[in-house]
């Protein structure tokens, strides 16, 4: 696991330097507000930043104070953010493959038309491995979330579940760790429990 998943220090430090970025000045609390952190977590993070020399505070007192970037500090920014992506860009080719790797056992060669529910940052993924499967053809993408029915799916519209129609599919992709139980329920009461699930995880 990369530096920024595992403590979140450098997270935190990117955040915090993310919102002086650009000639941006900002304040204490402007800070913890922005980077999601508490006022003493703040301090405490700014304080080694400042020893750094990636940050200055300008003012003389608590009150009439602020902070922002220095030149040092921008381009440890810029550092942190390239590493930063560089990790998301692993995270996302690991996940992939574990993907790739389920939805083989699962379907093998077999030609197969399936929904897929639900419509979360996992379906992304799944979406984006089957694109180079063509065995298994999404029909469907299912989610009763207004917003992501608005919005669709990487080109493929979000349906409601009450939408499904069981009789063109042979079967439902549930792609959720942490709802699967109550997503497969949501499938089977809408398809009458006549419909054949098959779950990722």
């Amino acid at each position: 696991m990369g530096d920024f998943i595992k403590d979140g220090v450098l997270l935190k430090e990117l955040r915090l330097l993310t919102g002086l970025e650009g000639g941006q000045h900002a304040t204490h609390l402007e800070l913890a507000r922005l980077a999601g952190m508490s006022p003493a977590m703040v301090n405490n993070y700014m304080s080694r930043l400042r020893k750094s020399g990636h940050v200055r505070r300008v003012g003389t007192s608590s009150r009439n104070s602020f902070y922002e970037l220095t030149e040092h500090g921008a381009n440890h920014r810029r550092m942190l953010l390239v590493d930063y992506n560089a990790e998301l860009i692993r995270l996302y080719k690991t996940a992939r493959r574990e993907i790739a790797g389920r939805i083989d056992a699962l379907f093998a060669d077999d030609q197969v038309r399936v929904c897929l529910c639900p419509a979360g940052d996992t379906a992304e993924v799944v979406l984006s491995v089957l694109a180079e499967l063509p065995s298994v053809s999404v029909e469907a993408v299912l989610d009763d979330s207004a917003s992501k029915q608005l919005s669709g799916l990487m080109g493929h519209p979000v349906l409601p579940f009450e939408e499904l129609d069981a009789g063109r599919l042979d079967g439902a992709l549930v792609a959720t760790i942490s709802f699967g139980d109550a997503i497969e329920r949501r499938v089977r009461e809408v398809a009458g429990g006549s419909i054949r699930v098959w779950r990722l995880f």
